[in-house]
């Protein structure tokens, strides 16, 4: 993590005594990590939404106070963090994480105490059946919708001979295993399918033997600081000369600190990108309100999770008059929402956030005509419905 981001996050994170009266949500997330600079995005996302609640007046008065906790990116921490804030700190609400394993286990704990928990990284998982709560609500996007939608445009532009490497993630695998289902139903070559540990530095010996396989699509589900050196690698190694670079969550952060040459021409989907200022008024409003918090940084997909995934807590909790967990489930389930993206609700079944995906190509420097203008937004896929990118182990 940068020491800019380092500095902005001491300025929001609650040290000190809080208020009795405040609403109180938790927000455990690892801004420590290979996922600290996204996690920063989440937070200052989170902090928007507070501003706005507070400066709308609260609930009657009663104004909402975010408690960060570090988790570091692990599972142990994450649960002893969100055992903390429910016990210790008394919060009525939960939101955050940012890995699979993460939320997992946040959702045990929450469902445990009988707390609203809104997960705002991207699981499959989270929505088996086994995992669903009467608790849990996922903002975030979920592997085998991005996957999905990004799959379906690459293979049908750039070819139908593939490569994957896969991050040795929960994320990872199961973006791998919704290429697969898709590639079942397109008549995908899967030349070669590689696994690595996560946090990897050296990705030649991988990459050498993609460049012999011959892919004309090479996917890279990963993410974080992985996906800048994966990308950087193939770059370097002059593998974008003859294959397409998928990555189905193209990180904005590490376009950003990576540079234009090393991921252009990079394809791949995000939640959110600031131009869909240009669709939604929401969008441009978003922007400009987390710009001033961020000292001038544009949002990225997890800067709108944290901030939807807080907001929408909040807006319940206003429109049920209480912080009673029950009677805010309630609402929580009956938004219907635009409040950055173009419309969005939650499902019944799984309480899965509805929402558009975007598909994405990073540009050159040439192209760019100002400072961030990393992407072309090739194509927004719309929500579809209440059924839309349904996930369960038998469709892997």
């Amino acid at each position: 993590m940068s020491k800019g981001y380092q500095e902005n996050t001491k300025s929001l994170i609650k040290k000190g005594e809080h208020r009795l009266e405040s609403i109180l949500i938790g927000f455990p997330i690892p801004l420590s990590g290979i996922y600290g600079t996204e996690a920063q995005e989440q937070l200052w996302g989170a902090q928007v939404a507070i501003d706005e609640f507070n400066s709308g007046g609260g609930l009657d008065g009663r104004h909402a106070e975010l408690l960060v906790r570090d988790t570091q990116l692990k599972v142990e921490l994450a649960v002893s963090a969100t055992e903390e804030l429910i016990l210790k700190n008394k919060v009525h609400f939960i939101v955050g994480a940012l890995s699979a394993g993460d939320m997992l286990a946040i959702s045990k704990v929450c469902h445990r105490h009988k707390i609203l928990y809104n997960a705002i990284s991207q699981s499959d998982s989270i929505l088996y059946k086994e995992n669903r709560s009467p608790y849990l609500f996922h903002e975030g996007q979920n592997p085998h919708m991005t996957v999905g939608s990004v799959g379906r445009y690459a293979f049908s532009h750039f070819g139908n001979r593939v490569a994957f490497l896969n991050a040795d993630s929960e994320f990872g695998q199961h973006s791998k295993r919704a290429l697969i289902h898709i590639g079942k139903q397109i008549g995908l070559e899967v030349v070669l399918n590689l696994d690595y540990p996560v946090g990897l530095k050296d990705y030649s010996p991988y990459l050498e033997q993609i460049k012999k396989a011959g892919p004309e699509v090479l996917v890279l589900n990963n993410f974080g600081e992985d996906q800048f050196q994966s990308v950087k690698q193939a770059h370097e190694m002059g593998l974008k000369e003859n294959i397409k670079i998928v990555c189905p969550n193209l990180s904005v952060t590490q376009r950003y600190l990576a540079g234009a040459e090393i991921f252009e021409g990079v394809i791949g989907t995000s939640a959110y990108y600031w131009k869909l200022e240009e669709l939604y008024p929401t969008a441009k409003r978003f922007n400009e309100k987390y710009r001033f918090k961020s000292q001038g940084l544009s949002p990225t997909s997890y800067s709108a999770y944290g901030y939807n995934g807080t907001k929408t807590v909040l807006d319940s909790v206003q429109k049920a008059k209480s912080i009673d967990t029950e009677t805010v489930v309630g609402e929580m389930l009956r938004l219907r929402f635009d409040y950055c993206k173009g419309p969005q609700f939650y499902r019944r079944l799984d309480r899965q956030s509805v929402q558009s995906v975007l598909i994405i190509e990073s540009k050159s420097k040439k192209e760019m005509k100002f400072k961030d203008d990393y992407f072309e937004i090739l194509e927004v896929v719309p929500f579809l419905g209440p059924r839309t990118f349904l996930v369960s182990r038998e469709t892997m």
